[in-house]
């Protein structure tokens, strides 16, 4: 069992010694000063865990020198020796929580082994509270160390699934690959003109890169047939929506983007496909992919036509206000774009 350590500060030896000789044979390490202000070197020289001072001293009160003792060791127990007359000196102390006890003089020994018994007892409970506390806190920054851990786990998942499902797409078609590496782009860019949290960006940006997958499943003559298709190749080719969403439905962090995907080429008036969705029962991020995907496709080269220019598409955008397209997306994008916001990557 260890000793406690205990300071006594008193300008006078007697008080001291007599204190002493109540103190002896107990189980504690006793120092001690008759010079207050050496009182503060031993507080930085030594860790103690009861500090008792007299307030009444040449140079130095008590009541500083047990101030500066919780600065320094905001645990130790700080005991006041006053007389009467300190009464006010007192009761601020207690207020200011300078003090934890206080010995009036004169004392009864009784009393005195009584008041640093319970001190004793008060400390140890405080190194118990704070060990258990330091020791949640060390549990609880393992957790969250292994929290992040896995985090970063799960974000270089993800990352590896995005590759994976763009290898696919630019192994099947290098033309589809760049339309939707294009489309995620543009997305973003509509998505930054609107000042859209970083979480709908980063749905926009999925969206826009695995809107299409579901064209991988098509038959080849219908995914690169070099003429326009026929109307049931083209039934066909609609479906593309719901077998995209189907492909990414399993894939946790995709939840979100499933259905922004499945509404894609859903029109404003309700002619769109493939559920004949109108307005308000199209999702927003929705509104913008269709944007975004009508401005690349339209630009685009195709086997069987030359893309249009800039200002083509941007009429037929212009056009389909209220009846493909949502008006505030399409206002926006023209804006951004012939404002230059920043320049796009076609």
């Amino acid at each position: 069992m260890r000793k406690y350590k205990i300071l006594l500060v008193d300008d006078e030896i007697n008080v001291i010694n007599s204190i002493k000789r109540v103190l002896d044979g107990l189980n504690y390490h006793l120092y001690y000063t008759t010079y207050p202000e050496k009182a503060y070197d031993l507080l930085n020289t030594y860790q103690f865990d009861l500090v008792i001072t007299d307030q009444r001293m040449p140079k130095v009160l008590g009541i500083d020198i047990l101030k500066y003792t919780k600065k320094v060791s905001h645990n130790t127990v700080r005991i006041l020796v006053t007389g009467y007359s300190d009464l006010d000196v007192l009761v601020s102390a207690i207020n200011e929580g300078s003090i934890h006890r206080y010995i009036s003089k004169p004392w009864k020994n009784d009393d005195l082994v009584k008041i640093i018994e319970e001190s004793i007892d008060y400390k140890q409970r405080m190194d118990q509270k704070d060990t258990i506390l330091n020791q949640l806190l060390t549990k609880n920054n393992e957790y969250e160390n292994m929290i992040q851990q896995l985090r970063n786990k799960l974000v270089k998942t993800n990352r590896q699934i995005e590759k994976t499902l763009l290898r696919v797409i630019q192994a099947k078609d290098m033309e589809l690959f760049t339309h939707s590496k294009n489309v995620a782009h543009y997305s973003l860019y509509i998505a930054d003109l609107l000042n859209l949290s970083y979480k709908q960006k980063l749905t926009l940006k999925y969206a826009g890169l695995f809107h299409d997958i579901g064209k991988i499943v098509l038959r080849d003559h219908i995914l690169f047939k070099p003429d326009r298709l026929t109307e049931e190749e083209y039934t066909a080719m609609k479906y593309h929506p719901l077998v995209s969403s189907y492909i990414l439905d399993e894939i946790d962090f995709m939840k979100e983007v499933v259905e922004i995907i499945r509404q894609h080429h859903e029109r404003i008036d309700g002619l769109g496909y493939p559920l004949g969705l109108t307005n308000d029962e199209i999702l927003f991020e929705a509104k913008i992919l269709s944007v975004a995907d009508a401005y690349d496709a339209m630009r685009a080269n195709r086997i069987y036509r030359k893309g249009m220019s800039q200002k083509e598409v941007l009429e037929v955008l212009q056009n389909g206000r209220g009846k493909q397209f949502d008006k505030n997306i399409v206002d926006t994008f023209i804006g951004g774009l012939l404002n230059e916001k920043y320049p796009l990557c076609r």
